[in-house]
């Protein structure tokens, strides 16, 4: 009977979460003078989740250890910050203690999460915390929310084992310790790829391969002209969009040589900064298409950018990015340009995959051909595109991601 209440009790009181995040706010970042944001696209994508359940009726919170990856050897306070929503309640940022240096960052980071995390757990009266991928700081946030009786889930978007190949294999093998030891802690487990939910054994699971935010459904409802364009039509060119990480394993370098054996005029859009950016910037100066780079962008300037663009471009490398992820971006390129010319690494459902135009290899041959046939194609990829967009929105949207993740979480319960 007692076992029983305390099933009812939770089951009442499911609806608190705290999230464990290595993501970082817009205050924290000018608090802590950040100029290398290392988790724009993580921050999207949990602020995403978490409106998401708030629409269902949740409370939600973030904590992080607002990592800063400048390593000029500062000291940072805990700081707190919130993100106001337009029609919903803000959600609370906290952050604990930093320092800029590699060798003491991970001691003072937990020594912040002892500070800190259980009091939240208790003050909010938290039933349920999501740890973003798996370190040896979210596996000690995992068990302060074990001793507070909380359900713990794992969102588990980027593998040591699956898609970083570069890792030293000493710590690759070292690394499958912390998956074991997760699957023990964890009472369900939601990735961007089915290897993912196959790595941590968890018999509550759920696939998400991509969130579209509130943000982003304003700018393409704002934009209800569809954009079209005929196969042959040689007079103005196809605007493409890069965004993310400038370097080799994203494929993006290998791109731009490719689409030198294209005729068809291009224009393409490369947002983000990395090692590559000031080769690549060389490279575009003797390009036949028009190659513009914009660096980092706000938010709202790279979805205005993107909704105008026909198709979003992701030419990762599968030799690094084998199956372990994908990225959440290809989700956004569909709801914001209708089509996302992806290469095809590891498995993609089917439902997903009938809207992707995808290409199989990694050499500039392979992504030239691949272009040339999409572009060959590209009426029906075109004419087609609001069914691809209205597809993403309805699958990834707020209203599709709150229902799915609040069955995982209720499920954690049973």
């Amino acid at each position: 009977m007692k076992k029983t209440n305390n099933k009812n009790n939770a089951l009442k009181k499911h609806k608190t979460l705290l999230y464990l995040a290595n993501v970082q706010g817009p205050s924290m970042l000018e608090q802590r003078r950040i100029s290398r944001n290392i988790s724009i696209a993580g921050n999207v994508k949990v602020v995403g989740i978490c409106r998401a359940l708030q629409k269902r009726g949740w409370w939600t919170g973030i904590y992080s250890p607002g990592t800063v990856a400048e390593r000029a050897g500062r000291y940072h306070p805990k700081y707190q910050e919130a993100l106001k929503g337009t029609r919903l309640p803000p959600i609370n940022y906290w952050y604990g203690a930093t320092i800029d240096n590699r060798i003491f960052r991970l001691f003072i980071e937990i020594w912040s999460l002892f500070r800190i995390f259980p009091k939240l757990l208790r003050k909010y009266n938290v039933s349920n915390v999501i740890i973003y991928n798996i370190s040896i700081l979210t596996i000690f946030g995992a068990f302060f929310a074990l001793a507070y009786g909380c359900a713990v889930i794992l969102e588990y978007e980027d593998s040591v084992l699956a898609s970083r190949s570069q890792h030293p294999q000493l710590w690759k093998k070292s690394y499958r310790f912390y998956e074991i030891l997760c699957s023990r802690l964890i009472k369900g487990i939601f990735a961007p790829s089915p290897e993912l939910l196959s790595a941590v054994a968890c018999k509550n699971t759920k696939y998400i391969p991509g969130v579209i935010s509130e943000d982003l459904l304003m700018v393409v409802k704002s934009n209800t002209e569809k954009k079209k364009r005929k196969a042959m039509d040689q007079r103005s060119p196809i605007k493409m969009v890069y965004s993310g990480g400038l370097d080799e394993s994203k494929g993006i370098s290998r791109f731009l040589i490719a689409i030198e054996h294209i005729n068809y005029p291009l224009e393409i859009h490369i947002c983000g900064k990395g090692p590559l950016e000031l080769p690549l910037r060389e490279q575009a100066k003797t390009s036949r298409h028009k190659v513009i780079f914009h660096g980092f962008l706000s938010r709202e300037m790279l979805l205005e950018l993107q909704v105008s663009c026909h198709i979003g471009l992701n030419p990762h490398l599968t030799t690094i990015h084998n199956g372990g992820s994908f990225p959440f971006k290809v989700v956004e390129y569909l709801a914001a340009c209708g089509a996302a010319f992806c290469s095809l690494s590891g498995e993609i459902p089917s439902e997903l995959r009938k809207h992707l135009f995808l290409y199989n290899g990694d050499s500039v041959t392979n992504i030239r051909d691949g272009l040339k046939r999409f572009l060959s194609e590209s009426d029906y990829w075109f004419n087609s595109s609001n069914i691809h967009q209205k597809f993403a929105i309805e699958e990834y949207g707020p209203e599709s991601i709150g229902l799915k993740l609040e069955k995982l979480l209720t499920n954690a319960y049973l």
